[in-house]
């Protein structure tokens, strides 16, 4: 509430105006993922995340907002540059070179950066990388603290996403959401159909679907459900800052702390 006074000829008048400030947010993801967990999720404290597929910790990063504020989690990503990266960034999450599946093995990475694939129908390059797999249960009965929730669960893993959760036993672990990426990489075009029944048969309600991404609720938290909205609705409730182009090089991590810096005390002055 702000007051404004002017004057009109011989008399002043005081006017009460209501001042509608948005959020300032920094989004790390181009399709704003991170956002539309972020507003479902704002007013958890310290909370948890499982990011399978976690690639860069800044570029594309749905986490990364989160870590920010006081998260931590476990990201999974079995493409050695992008772990090393991980380690340096994210000191407080637990961070795994490896895949996850549906059983302990070891597969063939085909492809680099964020279209690497284990299924080889997928691959676009002719790059292979032998990797260790393991079950998501595993990994978290290794490496998530008893008793612990999980808010969140993302998926990004190019086409390998039923065994993924094939890989996970729903009746020992419950994450609060799953966020999917939900289309086929090469041909664009939606193969949610291929996994969803795991989610919906186990006690899951899709909350919002859009052009790549599903995001569903644990039906034990389904007033979640209304909080989500759309990437364009939510350009209207946050003065949302887009840095998804920006990926930090342990080389030059320094001078990336120091413009980062830089960057923040400019947009506190706005």
């Amino acid at each position: 509430m702000k007051r404004i006074k002017y004057n009109s000829g011989k008399y002043y008048y005081s006017v009460c105006v209501c001042v509608f400030m948005r959020e300032k947010v920094t989004v790390y993801n181009p399709d704003f993922v991170d956002l539309i967990l972020y507003h479902v999720l704002k007013d958890v404290v310290e909370g948890t995340y499982i990011d399978v597929g976690a690639n860069d910790p800044w570029c594309g990063s749905i986490t990364k907002i989160f870590y920010e504020r006081g998260w931590s989690g476990i990201n999974i990503e079995p493409q050695k540059e992008y772990h090393d990266i991980l380690q340096k960034d994210r000191p407080r999450d637990v961070n795994l070179c490896i895949g996850a599946g549906n059983c302990e093995t070891e597969l063939v990475l085909y492809g680099t950066s964020t279209l690497a694939t284990m299924d080889r129908t997928l691959a676009t390059e002719d790059t292979q990388t032998t990797v260790k797999v393991m079950p998501l249960t595993e990994i978290l009965n290794e490496n998530l603290p008893s008793g612990a929730d999980v808010h969140f669960c993302k998926i990004d893993v190019e086409g390998f996403e039923k065994q993924v959760l094939e890989g996970l036993d729903l009746s020992l672990y419950r994450p609060w959401i799953f966020a999917i990426e939900s289309i086929d990489p090469r041909k664009k075009k939606p193969v949610f159909d291929r996994w969803e029944y795991i989610l919906t048969d186990n006690g899951y309600s899709l909350a919002l679907g859009d052009a790549y991404n599903r995001y569903y609720v644990d039906n034990a938290h389904i007033h979640l459900k209304d909080r989500f909205v759309r990437r364009e609705q939510l350009i209207e409730i946050y003065d949302a800052y887009s840095v998804s182009r920006i990926r930090p090089d342990p080389c030059y991590k320094f001078l990336k702390d120091f413009i980062w810096s830089v960057l923040q005390k400019i947009r506190n002055v706005w």
